[in-house]
């Protein structure tokens, strides 16, 4: 009886197992108890009430009806919550993706809001379809090519995007849109069209803002703001007053629909979308495994590749825009002690009861309101911490972030990372081309070997070099290491006699460098002088020995330690 009960069972355990792979909510709901639910929901509430301003004001940022950012905020977090297996990480529409949907709009629908709306819904697809075979390739390693200091050079440029293009707004008159300088230009050249009143609506706004962001950290700030702009635009009357607000809201749930557009408008989206779904991916994983630290757990990068592109995708068909993660609305969902995806539940329930019963009271929302909440928002992606920390260590890497910085606010997104990560990779080549090289020497009275250049109590072995190379030994360097040999001993006070190569670092070794290699060993015997290996490593000896030179390597003296390679030199030298 025992025996055939667990066989019975034995199906709905395995649909239960992969339920809980294939959709992690489902496995977030073993050991769910009271205390996770009133958690959960009151997270979820709070989360989706700060959604709304942010949502809504970043979808002015693409150039579309504040509408749309609640439509894509409503289906990419129930999306996203089916599949990430991050607990705490919340998606929707974000500055970045927002600033490069407002770009591709202004060029490719300049003037006609369907045909924005429609191809933001393309594009929102494209990133949905092109995160998704992403993850089903397992490309999630992509991301970590948007290294540090471009990120963090990236994040500022668009900052300065934004600030400059809600500057405007909070002044109570609009210019067309352009990136930063043209902004800036625009901006300073229509200063006389100053609405005073709007202006210290602004003012007094960004001092809230401000005072609650330094002493009320657990405050949501966007919704304070919200609702004190809310309650003094109706009362008030303030679009009697000259304000600009943000007008009549559908009102009600998205409806499933597919964009309308051409094989044309498609094909040109491509680049767009695939520069986008990277972006909001790097964005995604490193906020989401940031957090999994925080609470001692693991995530998979592909899954979250997998569920950013089904959040794009349940935005895409519901009429919203392309999304990405938010790192406010996560902080804020965490701080709140948020325990499972559930949250995100709630507080999409919450947008979609704001749909379906305040839009009404959305329409008397000042413009100004939403521009303040934007630039409060883009000000705390300046780190000038992080970048003074980079610049303390890494010049190059911050002058890289600098950069990317520019370029970004001076070219627009994708071009100024694509500027970004062409220097990267230049300088990565260079170091490659001209690694760091050390030739060693000895201290008295310590044991070891130390870097003559900066040790200068070091002294050199007399007839010794002692050069240690810091790099494969490939196509790239391989001139350099030869030429820097040579120089070596031909700048040596005495004759040469050994030639050590400490080989720690060298661990790969291509067919250019050990023809270059080869060559070395025949101009430094002409020269009398002998090369032995120190700390060489095994696949080396090993794609040595399968190489034309075997014989010729085989005869080299190899040692375990430099150590053992001076104590050999110094006792060839003994009468």
């Amino acid at each position: 009886m025992e025996t055939r009960s667990r066989g019975e069972h034995r199906p709905l355990n395995r649909l239960s197992e992969w339920a809980a792979s294939a959709f992690p909510l489902a496995g977030s709901f073993k050991g769910y108890s009271w205390s996770y639910l009133s958690s959960d929901l009151m997270a979820g509430i709070t989360v989706g009430a700060v959604t709304v301003p942010s949502a809504m004001a970043y979808a002015q940022i693409a150039g579309l009806s504040p509408v749309i950012g609640l439509y894509a905020a409503l289906g990419a977090m129930v999306a996203f919550a089916l599949f990430n297996d991050s607990r705490q990480l919340i998606i929707g529409p974000e500055v970045a993706l927002a600033t490069i949907t407002g770009a591709t709009l202004a060029s490719l629908a300049p003037g006609d809001p369907q045909r924005a709306l429609q191809l933001a819904m393309m594009l929102a697809l494209l990133v949905g379809i092109f995160c998704v075979l992403g993850a089903l390739t397992r490309l999630g390693f992509v991301a970590e090519f948007l290294s540090r200091p471009i990120l963090l050079g990236y994040l500022m440029g668009v900052a300065l995007v934004i600030i400059a293009g809600q500057l405007p707004k909070m002044f109570g008159f609009s210019i067309p849109s352009g990136d930063f300088f043209i902004s800036i230009w625009r901006f300073i050249t229509n200063l006389g069209q100053t609405h005073a009143w709007t202006l210290v609506f602004s003012i007094g706004l960004l001092a809230l803002g401000f005072v609650i962001d330094r002493f009320f950290e657990r405050v949501p700030g966007a919704l304070v703001l919200l609702v004190v702009a809310l309650l003094l635009s109706y009362f008030l009357d303030l679009s009697a007053h000259g304000f600009a607000t943000i007008g009549d809201i559908q009102k009600g749930l998205p409806s499933l629909s597919l964009p309308d557009l051409g094989w044309q408008d498609i094909v040109a989206l491509i680049p767009i979308a695939l520069g986008m779904s990277v972006v909001a991916f790097a964005d995604t994983s490193s906020a989401g495994r940031a957090y999994a630290a925080k609470n001692e757990e693991t995530v998979s990068a592909n899954r979250a590749f997998f569920s950013l592109g089904a959040g794009n995708m349940a935005s895409g068909f519901l009429g919203g825009m392309p999304v990405s993660a938010s790192g406010a609305r996560t902080a804020l969902n965490y701080s709140l002690r948020a325990k499972t995806q559930v949250s995100q539940l709630f507080g999409a329930a919450t947008i979609a009861l704001i749909l379906l019963f305040l839009t009404p009271i959305l329409k008397y929302l000042p413009t100004a309101a939403l521009a303040v909440i934007l630039v409060l928002a883009a000000v705390k992606l300046f780190d000038f911490k992080e970048l003074s920390s980079i610049w303390s260590a890494w010049r190059f890497e911050a002058v890289l972030a600098m950069v990317t910085t520019l370029g970004v606010a001076g070219f627009g997104v994708l071009f100024g990372l694509g500027i970004a990560i062409v220097l990267a990779i230049l300088d990565l080549l260079y170091r490659g081309a001209y690694p760091h090289d050390a030739v060693l020497g000895r201290v008295a009275g310590e044991a070891g070997y130390r870097d003559l250049e900066m040790w200068p109590e070091a002294d050199p072995l007399p007839g010794l070099i002692i050069y240690r190379f810091d790099a494969p030994l490939f196509f790239a360097n391989a001139n350099h290491f030869r030429t820097r040999l040579h120089e070596l001993v031909a700048a040596s006070n005495e004759p040469v006699e050994w030639v050590v190569i400490d080989a720690e670092q060298i661990f790969y070794i291509d067919s250019t460098g050990s023809a270059a290699f080869a060559a070395l060993l025949d101009e430094l015997a002409q020269k009398g002088a002998t090369v032995a290996f120190a700390r060489l490593k095994g696949p080396v000896r090993a794609t040595f020995a399968r190489s034309d030179i075997a014989d010729r390597i085989e005869a080299l003296p190899v040692f375990t330690t430099v150590g053992d390679a001076v104590n050999a030199f110094e006792a060839r030298r003994k009468p």
